[in-house]
């Protein structure tokens, strides 16, 4: 006699599995209005030290689709549009570098960075919440897309690098 029970159990195990494996080794599937991206790398130097742990992010002038990154122990962020798909749409974009002291904890949604604009927007509300407000390791002015005075250009091509350096 076929134990009917174990059979379901391992029936709906395997669709489980299956179901969680479906994405793996793909990329997301990319929105139809996406433009082709650019691969760009965004390092981050600090009075000429390079900045790790910060996050990078870039809001576009015109355009609909934003981009950010978290630079490395070299201070280079691999920039991802949407926080999903690797790469920039070529275009003309604000700048903000974002960088919370080992003590502090981030605005609520650090970890996803498909939306840089709220992210900042989240950062300014918290940086300027009273008491417990979070500080950033860089100079104030470079969290905000208004403040920075940072800007990226995007052009059309491969393998692109754009060095961002930071004063006091």
């Amino acid at each position: 006699m076929v134990p009917w029970k174990s059979v379901f159990v391992a029936l709906a195990a395997c669709a489980l599995l299956g179901m969680s494996l479906t994405g793996c080794g793909r990329e997301a599937e990319k929105p139809s209005d996406l433009p082709d991206l650019v691969p760009i790398a965004a390092v981050v130097k600090f009075q000429g030290e390079p900045v790790p742990d910060a996050k990078v992010l870039f809001s576009p002038v015109s355009g609909k689709y934003s981009a950010a990154g978290v630079t490395d122990s070299q201070g280079r962020a691999v920039m991802k549009t949407d926080g999903t798909y690797e790469g920039v749409p070529a275009g003309s974009y604000k700048v903000a570098v974002v960088k919370l002291p080992p003590t502090q904890s981030a605005p609520q949604s650090s970890e996803s960075l498909q939306n840089p604009e709220d992210y900042e927007k989240q950062y300014q509300a918290t940086a300027t919440s009273g008491a417990a407000a979070v500080q950033s390791a860089l100079p104030a002015k470079y969290a905000s897309f208004e403040t920075s005075g940072l800007t990226a250009t995007v052009p059309p091509a491969e393998g692109n690098e754009i060095l961002f350096e930071l004063q006091q």
